[in-house]
């Protein structure tokens, strides 16, 4: 299923993306540039926190959770992984 799924998205993609437009030319300069946009650091600074509280929830609560309320791993996986899916981006 995962592989027919890959080959639809791969075609879709193909047909989709538009050939032949021009490519800019850039420097470390203007990349560098970027990080003064607010809209660039709220977006790092977004993604650093979601990334420290899923390092946060599998290394201090998760064993919290299991050892001692007693719920199985199964469950928490569960419920971790229905939350991320429900998670909205704010872009």
């Amino acid at each position: 299923m995962i592989s027919g799924l890959t080959i639809i998205i791969g075609a879709g993609l193909y047909w989709l993306v538009p050939r032949g437009t021009k490519q800019v030319t850039g420097s470390i300069k203007s990349q560098l540039r970027l990080m003064t946009d607010r809209r660039i650091i709220l977006a790092v600074i977004v993604m650093i926190t979601l990334m420290a509280a899923e390092y946060t929830f599998y290394t201090y609560i998760r064993p919290i959770i299991t050892d001692v309320l007693g719920f199985s791993t199964s469950q928490v996986n569960h419920h971790a992984l229905k939350d991320v899916a429900c998670e909205q981006t704010p872009f």
